[in-house]
């Protein structure tokens, strides 16, 4: 365990700073007043990019980028995607079965206040908590974090996950607590999957892949 902490600490000790403070910040300011903060910040280039990029926290693109990985590794790929599929499972049970009352944002201040809600995205009402697109981009760029040997590109997943995060707050799909709970669902399940599995794969005949003999 302290392994995989030390190796990935240019991705978790950012990732858990960011997460303490943030969750410092739920704990004394409520969610509402939190997303209309973030919700103020916005500009054309932010509509644009974040419409897009937010896609890249959809089980189905992930899937298909994880996909890939059966050229290089099939063991990675296994990996992968037996993580994504655990990660986006239990996402789905929290939203669905434990917290399915909970509201998004664009239902949550109908009536109260007016967002600013980007042209072209779907607006949704309901299953709030948690953030599936978050669990998703941190399950699938923190196992690329384990997979990195170069401490700077551990970084970078790290920043590139939390922009999938933020997107669907700015998007006003989810609250901060909901980004939160993804993030950390799709680190602990990686990091458990990580801990339990992967050493049971290191085996020749998964270490290669469809080009790599």
């Amino acid at each position: 365990m302290k392994e995989i902490f030390k190796q990935n600490r240019f991705f978790l000790i950012p990732y858990f700073l960011v997460f303490l403070i943030l969750i410092g910040t739920v704990l004394v300011i409520s969610k509402g007043e939190i997303h209309l903060f973030v919700n103020r910040f916005h500009c054309s280039f932010c509509d644009f990019f974040f419409k897009y990029y937010t896609n890249i926290g959809d089980g189905l693109t992930i899937v298909i980028i994880a996909v890939l990985f059966v050229l290089f590794s099939y063991r990675q790929t296994i990996m992968i995607l037996s993580t994504l599929i655990v990660s986006g499972l239990l996402s789905q049970f929290f939203k669905k079965v434990i917290f399915s009352d909970v509201v998004r944002p664009v239902k949550y201040f109908e009536n109260i206040a007016d967002l600013h809600l980007v042209d072209g995205v779907k607006t949704l009402l309901y299953h709030s908590f948690p953030s599936g697109h978050t669990t998703t981009a941190f399950t699938f760029f923190f196992y690329l974090s384990v997979i990195s040997k170069n401490p700077y590109l551990k970084l970078l997943w790290f920043i590139l996950a939390s922009l999938v995060g933020y997107s669907r707050m700015y998007l006003s799909h989810h609250f901060l607590p909901d980004v939160l709970f993804g993030s950390f669902l799709g680190v602990i399940t990686t990091f458990m999957f990580v801990l339990l599995l992967d050493k049971s794969l290191d085996v020749k005949s998964l270490n290669r892949g469809l080009i790599k003999k």
